[in-house]
C-alpha cells in the first residue's frame, strides 16, 4: 500500500503514522517510510502525529531502542514538520488521552 499513499498526498492535512515499537525488526523500516513521507513537498505543512505502541512497561526499555531506530534525531533536524511523537499502550491505556487531545486540537 506505502507506494500508493503518494497519490493521495495533495489532500491531506494531517497524518497518525503509528509504529508498533514491540517490533524492532520493523522499526527500521517504519523509520524509512517515516523520512519518505516527512520528505514530501506536498506534507511540509501538515499536522503529523507519530504514535509508537505498545509502550507499556514490558517494552519500556525499548523505547530508547525505538526511537534511535526511527532515527528521530535526525528526523527533527532535517525536517521541517513539527512532528509530535507520542507513547501509547492499549493494555494500561497510556497515551490514549494524549492522543485524543491531539486529535482535537488538529481539528
Amino acid at each position: 500500500m506505502a507506494p500508493l499513499w503518494n497519490k493521495y498526498f495533495n489532500r491531506i492535512t494531517k497524518i497518525i503514522y503509528v509504529v508498533d515499537a514491540s517490533n524492532l525488526c520493523q522499526i527500521s523500516a517504519a523509520g524509512l517510510l517515516l523520512y519518505t513521507i516527512l520528505a514530501d513537498p506536498l506534507l511540509k505543512s501538515v499536522k503529523f502525529l507519530l504514535v509508537l505502541t505498545k509502550m507499556d512497561v514490558s517494552y519500556r526499555q525499548m523505547r530508547n531502542e525505538a526511537l534511535l531506530m526511527l532515527q528521530m534525531k535526525r528526523l527533527q533536524k532535517e525536517i521541517k514538520q513539527n512532528v509530535k511523537i507520542i507513547e501509547a499502550s492499549a493494555i494500561n491505556g497510556d497515551g490514549c488521552d494524549e492522543i485524543l487531545e491531539w486529535l482535537i486540537k488538529v481539528f
